[in-house]
């Protein structure tokens, strides 16, 4: 930390409280992604506008509100290791910004005061464009070697969708199997309770054909008992 930069970024918002009021100061916490070449001197020097970089959002000190953004927009040193501050910001009244903004528009029905910043989104801010020196502070500097997580977050995502798939396709087959053995133990048994009636109907069918067969051997029985009538008529006469 550097007090003299500390006490220059105190004074401006000094400045900053007198012409905009307590409520529309909008100081904030924001993450600044940067090298390890320059790291020391932000540290002792604070943001100048000698260090403006261009984005889509504008050309001048940029900072961003989450420190996986700020991560992606730090460059890694030879041994792997990444740089980024968390600052205090005066954002002030911002206006939607653009690529290619060197200043802020005037503010309206003002014609030579500007706005404090430009953003990516008036409605949700992620991305901060400032103007002036020691509008920011560097509070904390925060040294880190970048790990994949998304990536392998991202795996485990799918081997888990890999598993539910193969989970889901094994039920179905276990359902498939198992209205198929309902089938071969349907045709076991002949027929589903609702063919019993027709199967005995079938069945009364062939035994009727089967005594039908039989039959020749009634007109035998027919005509004892007709010849039997017939002597025990003579017999009466």
């Amino acid at each position: 930390k550097s007090p003299v930069r500390l006490g220059y970024y105190n004074f401006k918002r000094a400045q900053f409280r007198r012409v905009l009021g307590a409520e529309r100061l909008n100081e904030r916490w924001v993450w600044h992604g940067t090298t390890a070449e320059t790291i020391q001197m932000i540290a002792h020097q604070g943001f100048l506008r000698q260090y403006m970089t261009e984005s889509e959002t504008g050309k001048g000190v940029n900072f961003v509100s989450e420190a996986k953004l700020a991560s992606k927009l730090s460059l890694s040193d030879k041994l792997g290791m990444k740089r980024m501050f968390l600052c205090r910001a005066l954002i002030g009244e911002f206006h939607q910004g653009y690529k290619g903004c060197l200043l802020p528009d005037p503010k309206p029905g003002k014609i030579y005061e500007v706005h404090e910043s430009v953003v990516d989104s008036v409605y949700k801010p992620k991305a901060f464009v400032l103007y002036q020196d020691d509008q920011a502070y560097p509070e904390y500097c925060i040294t880190f070697r970048p790990v994949n997580v998304e990536s392998d977050s991202e795996e485990e995502g799918e081997e888990e969708e890999k598993k539910r798939a193969e989970k889901e396709e094994g039920k179905e087959n276990d359902e498939k199997l198992g209205e198929r053995k309902d089938d071969e133990n349907v045709d076991d048994s002949g027929r589903p309770d609702d063919d019993d009636g027709k199967n005995e109907g079938e069945e009364a069918g062939s035994d009727g054909t089967e005594s039908h067969k039989e039959k020749p051997t009634t007109p035998n029985s027919t005509e004892n008992n007709s010849s039997k009538t017939i002597n025990d008529q003579e017999s009466e006469g």
